[in-house]
């Protein structure tokens, strides 16, 4: 199976309208991914928190962005997240991933939502490289 970047991700596509168009900045010999977010109040799910499963999006696309950048194109195999603080909207957030290990096809993530100082939810992730 083919990869093929169409700039519409809901998450990262310049050319999605409806989606955050993140700018996700990587670093390469580190296997790490990190931008800011400030989600907006349309995506909450109960009055004033940002909704589990945008706050699981995120989180996955920065595993995954760490893995692109070590070069690796992959799609998700699983993911565990723990939502450890509510997420609120129109708050500046930073989300960070990065790459823990490499076996074969394989490559095993992490990644964080902060507010500061303050972690509200993090991941773990397995990738998969696609044949």
């Amino acid at each position: 199976m083919e990869l093929i970047d169409t700039g519409k991700c809901i998450v990262c596509g310049k050319d999605n309208p409806h989606g955050f168009q993140l700018k996700i900045a990587t670093d390469r010999e580190k296997g790490r991914a990190w931008c800011t977010v400030t989600i907006p109040e349309k995506y909450i799910g109960w009055q004033d928190f940002i909704h589990g499963g945008i706050t699981s999006m995120l989180l996955d696309e920065m595993m995954a962005h760490a893995a692109i950048a070590l070069g690796e194109y992959c799609v998700t195999a699983e993911i565990k997240v723990r939502f450890k603080k509510p997420v609120f909207p129109k708050v500046p957030l930073t989300v960070e991933g990065e790459v823990v290990s490499k076996s074969g096809r394989i490559v095993t993530t992490k990644a964080l939502l902060r507010d500061g100082d303050t972690v509200l939810a993090e991941a773990e992730g397995r990738m998969v490289i696609p044949r």
